[in-house]
């Protein structure tokens, strides 16, 4: 007969056990579940969205209303009240009803499909926002460390995210969306949050610029809207990286963003990253930046190993030890999408490259341009 754990080596084991396969361990054993609260919770990815909260690769989810076939009796009955004297039903059509009144509970039984789900029907009389509170209760409620490498908030329909009380997350990642980030931050352990890694968010606030949460973060992730909306963030923000996801913008308002990184003289391994919607707008950008701010053409002294460089690079001198260099990539070969990169380096990362000829400048703008 094998001996039982000892009580630290079954901390040790439940504690980087993955969630989904210790919330199952914990319903089933009553020795464990006397324990779980106590044991830090170790999770990959938190999603809370509308009437769902996912953990890792397992979702649980309430329908309300939710959309059923009727059964072959309730078709008979449904039929029967509609006819007459002499009528002779010659078949039941089984329809598709809406059940207001009832709220389902989905939850996915299978950790490698999150579309695989199991249906069960709640008790009557129970609200889907009562049924949310229980949930989030019973997976993360009275729990005293809970660290998540990402958390995303994603509601787009609800006004009031269902938590327990006193939840506090240990991240270093949060997607809020249009969400309020300084409300969310209630939900963080901040002190042990601090600097964070990356925020993301598709809605700006004045806020935010003295929000020490938001100003600590490594990374700004900015979404949605339009080029006209994000670009006023960019030339206050200073965060050190920061990424628009999926907006273009024009090369008027690139150029302005370049000029306010110049002014400002950011500091090194600052860098803005945008998106590009194509090569020949690249490369007439690219000539048009070093035309404007007197750049040169310049190549990496070690090819970067994380992107692949898809256009001339353009170096701005900001003093004797640092530039700024401009140049798109994408972030490997067969990636179809080409963003533009500004970052802020030392002198020593990029060497000039030889003039290019002048006759085969034009013969390449007659044929490509």
């Amino acid at each position: 007969m094998v001996d039982p754990l000892s009580y630290p080596s079954l901390k040790l084991v439940l504690e980087f056990l993955e969630a989904n396969k210790r919330f199952s361990l914990a319903s089933r054993s009553f020795a464990i579940s006397r324990i779980d609260k106590i044991i830090p919770l170790r999770i990959d990815a938190l999603c809370f969205m509308n009437n769902e909260i996912r953990i890792n690769n397992i979702s649980f989810k309430f329908d309300d209303p939710f959309i059923v076939r009727e059964t072959e009796e309730e078709a008979v009955q449904r039929s029967r009240k509609s006819l007459e004297s002499g009528d002779i039903p010659l078949y039941y059509e089984r329809k598709y009803i809406k059940l207001t009144d009832v709220t389902y509970f989905k939850w996915s039984k299978d950790y490698k499909s999150k579309e695989v789900f199991s249906v069960k029907r709640l008790p009557e009389k129970i609200t889907v926002n009562e049924a949310m509170r229980k949930l989030a209760c019973y997976l993360l409620g009275q729990r005293e460390n809970i660290t998540v490498r990402v958390v995303n908030v994603m509601n787009s329909r609800q006004t009031v995210l269902r938590l327990p009380p006193n939840l506090e997350l240990r991240t270093r990642k949060l997607g809020a969306t249009s969400n309020d980030i300084t409300l969310l931050s209630k939900i963080l352990d901040i002190p042990s949050c601090l600097p964070m890694g990356a925020i993301a968010t598709s809605k700006w606030r004045d806020a935010y610029y003295e929000d020490p949460l938001i100003q600590s973060s490594a990374e700004l992730h900015l979404a949605s809207r339009n080029s006209a909306y994000w670009l006023p963030v960019l030339m206050r923000v200073q965060n050190k990286t920061v990424i628009m996801l999926n907006l273009c913008f024009s090369g008027v308002e690139i150029r302005s963003i370049i000029k306010n990184m110049i002014d400002n003289r950011r500091e090194v391994g600052t860098s803005v990253t945008l998106d590009c919607p194509g090569e020949r707008s690249l490369n007439r950008l690219v000539r048009k930046v070093k035309e404007r701010f007197g750049g040169t053409f310049v190549t990496f002294k070690e090819t970067p190993k994380s992107v692949v460089v898809v256009s001339d690079i353009v170096s701005i001198p900001l003093d004797s030890d640092t530039t700024l260099i401009v140049h798109g990539f994408k972030n490997n070969c067969s990636d179809k999408k080409i963003s533009i990169r500004l970052t802020v380096v030392t002198i020593g990362m990029v060497v000039p490259v030889e003039k290019k000829k002048e006759k085969k400048r034009f013969f390449r703008s007659l044929w490509f341009s």
